[in-house]
């Protein structure tokens, strides 16, 4: 029951973030992520109980099931932090060993009963082909590999963060790094398992770490806002007066959501928020939605006014631009200008309040100097 505990609980954690409202790029990778962990770990319960010698097939599913998880820890890291490929043909190529691994199991699965039984017999005693040998190695130096590369990314971007990081972006970092850490922990007990486990049960130790790995996961997960659940945002006191006024609005949770989403979708994909003229009646009107409706969900959802909503989108752009090293290239005023700040001084003003530096001061802590006739 150990084994089948941990595949519910990957599947339960895949269920809560089919529910999530507002799904993005990483939470589709996080519960697919899941649900092959869940598939996996209910493969092995079906090994372990000996459910696979009356349905052999079961343990042919499961054959390329370890080169997945390496490149769904990249890509779901890759996401996380906003650096997934655009174009889906890169995002498919990592795919590609599981897939051929398949291909080449074809004979396997449509062969008959006792062929499947035999073939088993022979993986689970040692004396597996020396192909089968040979994807066994390659599979450890993928994971391996995946698991290394996705730290060093992970590295990398938090050395171009420095210290200068959000509460929200510190905690990212920290699941992120602890998930990769999880995810080699995993692999270096397979292979330490396989090198020294001669007279241990080795897969059952191999498997157990693995739901170790989904616990971990799990319990981490809820408690890090935004993974499991939605994000919960700090609400900004209103006032009595306010609060009579919201409740005439008419406004109904389900309408909540869908501006919600809609504003989301404003400044992540259209990014309205370079356009330094964008007001709220604007906003409404390309939008198509009545402005007081957004600003009581701006209000009471994010806990922002609507000029401070919009500066933050700005100011998360211009950050990006200096992580880049465009500074190196154009003034900083240059810059909040190119991401839709209209004046020196509100750019000044909102950079200060948010980091509390100012922006001339946050690039000299990253250990670099900003172009000449810099802002403040």
């Amino acid at each position: 029951m150990f084994f089948a505990t941990g595949g519910a609980l990957a599947m339960f954690l895949s269920v809560l973030l089919l529910g999530k409202k507002g799904k993005n790029a990483a939470d589709k990778i996080l519960m697919l992520w899941m649900l092959i962990l869940a598939i996996h770990l209910f493969i092995y319960y079906c090994v372990y109980t000996e459910i696979t010698f009356r349905f052999p097939i079961i343990y042919g599913i499961g054959l390329p099931l370890p080169f997945l998880h390496g490149p769904l820890l990249y890509l779901y890291t890759s996401a996380r932090i906003q650096r997934l490929p655009k174009n889906p043909l890169h995002i498919s190529l990592h795919f590609l060993p599981a897939l051929a691994i398949y291909l080449y199991y074809i004979p396997f699965f449509t062969a008959d009963i006792p062929f499947q039984l035999t073939y088993i017999q022979q993986i689970t005693s040692g004396n597996a082909d020396w192909i089968y040998q040979s994807v066994f190695v390659i599979m450890l130096i993928s994971g391996i590999t995946y698991v290394a590369a996705t730290l060093f990314f992970l590295h990398k971007y938090q050395s171009n963060l420095k210290i200068q990081t959000s509460n929200t972006q510190h905690r990212d970092l920290i699941w992120l790094r602890n998930l990769i850490l999880g995810l080699g922990s995993v692999w270096i007990i397979v292979i330490a398992v396989n090198l020294w486990g001669k007279n241990i049960p080795g897969d059952n130790i191999i498997y157990a770490s693995v739901v170790f790995f989904v616990v971990f996961m799990g319990y981490f997960g809820i408690r890090q806002v935004g993974v499991f659940t939605e994000p919960q945002i700090a609400h900004s006191p209103t006032s009595d007066s306010e609060k009579k006024r919201y409740q005439k609005s008419g406004l109904k949770p389900g309408q909540a959501t869908k501006i919600k989403l809609a504003l989301e979708k404003c400044m992540q994909k259209d990014l309205l928020y370079l356009e330094s003229n964008l007001s709220l009646k604007i906003l409404a009107e390309k939008t198509a939605l009545p402005s007081n409706h957004i600003s009581q969900v701006i209000n009471q959802h994010y806990g922002k006014n609507f000029h401070d909503f919009v500066n933050t989108y700005r100011l998360s752009a211009f950050q990006a631009k200096i992580s880049e090293g465009a500074h190196k290239e154009f003034t900083l005023l240059a810059l909040a200008y190119a991401c839709g700040f209209s004046s020196k001084a509100t750019f000044n003003k909102f950079f200060k309040k948010e980091m509390g530096i100012t922006p001339s001061a946050y690039v000299r802590d990253l250990g670099e100097s900003p172009q000449t006739n810099h802002t403040s």
